[in-house]
């Protein structure tokens, strides 16, 4: 081990010692002079400057583990086909979300919609296919504060903020049909979005030279979605939303797929009210218990 002099100490020849090692040491020491004459004068070190080569060492692999723990995060965080949100930042947002307007005040709506007739693309154009049709779903558009997620094989979610205009001087089925509006609105958007986007993607899946004309038959025809949707109201946990919204799409694929339901309990009971957007783009409530 090499000792180094203090900052105040002067530098006019080097104390070196090796524990345990006397003939080395003997060794080292006789050859003093010869060492310190063939070593510039710059660098012998003083105590405070090696502290602060440690120091910048110390930053720099602290930097390092920041980076790597960034992107630890972003790959925990994203579905690693869409590059969309998964269930985990999901559930985390609900959580942050929830807790903020229990503090604050306000609601959101939340929606959980799936690709109707799925399983078809995987069949007919194999996983590889399957997937393609998957991530069309990254291209939606969204707002940066209503992230789209993907919690499961075909299964999306979003946020919504804002009740479509509704005021507190609004009677209840003004405010009802208000927020199915808002819901619809971006539901509709999405199902453009997607009917677009899987009109130039199946002609090029198509077009595999081993497909029979019964497979050929079964391709759909419009890549569809079936959406459920839920207003949290204070009170209600993330589990809660999350079980309504995915009651409310397995009833609208009951009900012929490419609709969508609202759902909301009362007295230990579902009900559900259709919130479908017709070809004029009027809306249409009607309850189903």
């Amino acid at each position: 081990m090499i000792e180094t002099l203090d900052s105040h100490d002067e530098p006019s020849k080097p104390n070196i010692r090796i524990s345990k090692r006397p003939k080395l040491q003997e060794l080292v020491e006789s050859h003093q002079s010869n060492i310190l004459s063939k070593l510039p004068e710059e660098v012998t070190l003083t105590f405070p400057t090696q502290m602060n080569i440690l120091a910048n060492q110390q930053a720099r692999n602290l930097v390092a583990r920041e980076g790597l723990t960034e992107r630890t995060k972003k790959f925990a965080y994203k579905d690693p086909l869409t590059k969309l949100d998964n269930r985990r930042a999901l559930t985390e947002n609900l959580d942050r979300i929830i807790a903020r307007l229990e503090r604050e005040g306000g609601s959101f709506q939340f929606i959980e919609w799936d690709i109707d007739n799925f399983k078809r693309y995987n069949t007919i154009f194999t996983h590889d296919g399957g997937d393609k049709v998957t991530k069309l779903m990254a291209k939606l558009h969204s707002r940066k504060d209503e992230p789209i997620a993907r919690i499961g094989g075909e299964e999306f979610t979003q946020v919504v903020f804002g009740n479509g205009e509704s005021n507190e001087n609004h009677n209840k089925a003004t405010k009802e049909s208000l927020e199915n509006r808002r819901v619809a609105t971006v539901m509709k958007r999405h199902m453009m979005t997607l009917d677009m986007l899987s009109r130039q993607l199946i002609p090029t899946l198509t077009q595999r030279k081993d497909l029979t004309e019964e497979e050929k038959a079964d391709i759909p025809d419009v890549t569809t979605i079936s959406f459920g949707a839920v207003k949290w109201e204070a009170g209600m946990t993330r589990d809660q939303i999350m079980k309504l919204a995915s009651e409310a799409m397995l009833f609208a694929k009951d009900q012929g797929r490419n609709r969508g339901y609202r759902a909301k309990e009362i007295d230990g009971r579902i009900e559900y009210q259709e919130i479908p957007l017709n070809q004029n783009g009027d809306f249409q409530n009607n309850t189903n218990d």
